[in-house]
């Protein structure tokens, strides 16, 4: 990497952390543009340089987190075992995501209203036991007689729901606690992999 590359990445990385750091005292999109440049010690053009508005700023902010947490923790973060236990596997991913959010509440509060982000975050920068988790959970489904676009489908549902659901119980608590939320959401995805006897028809195009 050239230093011209190296300095247009230590801006870049400047100003997301800069954000960052103050949308843990005040909610991202009461922090004025200023505000974020100024902590960050670049000129206010500079930040349009790389970010189009603070709803983009938001975006790149998940991105780089979740995939940050991806690829450091790809191989030893989630308990993976070999089996055709889909309950098992199914609890295993929502214990895992939300125990991810509630180590990172400040990441939380920005993902809380950008659910869609961090799931296309989480499922495009899959390696390591977490890949196989969700691979083995394709692969259950493909038994069950859903194609593999249908499953895949399926699990980013799966992954939709459960982040927005804790999410919403760690950042409010209500209506059910995280651990009501985990449970349940369990029992209702394991018993939806459980009850497919049939291939769905494709929707037409």
């Amino acid at each position: 990497m050239s230093k011209i590359d190296d300095k247009k990445l230590d801006k870049f990385r400047r100003i997301l952390d800069s954000a960052y750091t103050l949308s843990e005292h005040k909610e991202l999109l009461n922090v004025s543009i200023d505000e974020i440049v100024k902590n960050a010690g670049v000129a206010k053009g500079t930040f349009y340089l790389y970010f189009t508005d603070k709803y983009d700023l938001i975006s790149k902010i998940i991105v780089d987190r979740v995939s940050a947490f991806m690829s450091e923790n790809g191989s030893e973060s989630f308990s993976y075992n070999e089996s055709d236990d889909y309950r098992a596997h199914t609890e295993t991913l929502v214990r895992e995501i939300s125990e991810f959010l509630k180590k990172n509440m400040t990441l939380t509060k920005l993902i809380d209203k950008n659910v869609h982000i961090c799931v296309n975050a989480v499922i495009e920068n899959l390696s390591g036991s977490p890949k196989k988790l969700y691979d083995s959970i394709l692969s259950l489904l493909a038994a069950k007689g859903l194609s593999k676009a249908q499953a895949e489908k399926k699990l980013y549902i799966f992954f939709d729901i459960t982040v927005s659901c804790c999410c919403n119980a760690l950042i409010r608590g209500t209506p059910f606690g995280i651990d009501e939320v985990c449970g349940n959401l369990t029992d209702i995805f394991s018993c939806y992999i459980a009850g497919i006897s049939k291939p769905e028809k494709e929707a037409k195009a």
